[in-house]
């Protein structure tokens, strides 16, 4: 027969008080619920990303927009050769225009009495001609439209929008209007040949 177990007096379990069933209620609750949390984390953090890079965007397209602004309003348009002194004053950036070279410097031609020598030329816009010729002894530089050399080869006396005269050197300083002219380079003299030489380069600008 089994020898009988002494009884052994165990002291009653503590009944659950209210400061314990707080505690447990403050226990974060684990399962699905736990992860629905973390998802909605995972937004938020998604949301915040998102916002910065929008904040970045517009900032740069802010920036863009004040600096070709900025560019635009000091040159309107880079690119283009204006045509006279700028309107805005010193605010705006003035490109001179390039001078067209018609006849170049160094260029010498011997002419016999009354001989001639020209040199065509077509203006689209209205320029200023400029350039510095010498004759020895002397020299006649014209500037003829293309009527106005017709009758002179046809042996009328020469006319024309701009003459030097009879000189040993002209210096060319003339406006002309769009069209076709002739630069004439005239002996003066009946009896002697001259030596003409183009000490600057006769240049059309736009004006």
């Amino acid at each position: 027969m089994r020898a009988a177990r002494p009884e052994t007096n165990r002291p009653p379990r503590p009944a659950s008080t209210p400061a314990a069933k707080s505690r447990n209620a403050e226990l974060p609750a684990k399962g699905p619920s736990g992860k629905a949390a973390r998802r909605a984390r995972r937004r938020r953090r998604k949301l915040i990303f998102g916002s910065l890079i929008a904040v970045f965007i517009a900032a740069a397209a802010i920036l863009g927009v004040w600096v070709y602004w900025t560019m635009f309003r000091a040159n309107p348009d880079p690119g283009t050769v204006s045509s006279g002194p700028p309107a805005g004053g010193n605010n705006t950036t003035y490109i001179p225009p390039t001078p067209v070279t018609l006849v170049p410097a160094g260029s010498q031609y011997t002419l016999a009495p009354k001989e001639h020598q020209q040199t065509p030329f077509v203006l689209n816009n209205t320029s200023e001609i400029t350039g510095h010729v010498s004759g020895t002894p002397g020299v006649n530089v014209l500037i003829m439209t293309e009527s106005q050399y017709g009758r002179f080869v046809n042996g009328s006396a020469p006319s024309s929008v701009w003459s030097s005269g009879s000189v040993q050197s002209a210096a060319i300083q003339t406006t002309l209007h769009p069209g076709s002219y002739e630069i004439v380079f005239l002996n003066p003299s009946t009896t002697q040949p001259a030596l003409v030489h183009v000490l600057a380069p006769i240049t059309a600008v736009k004006g």
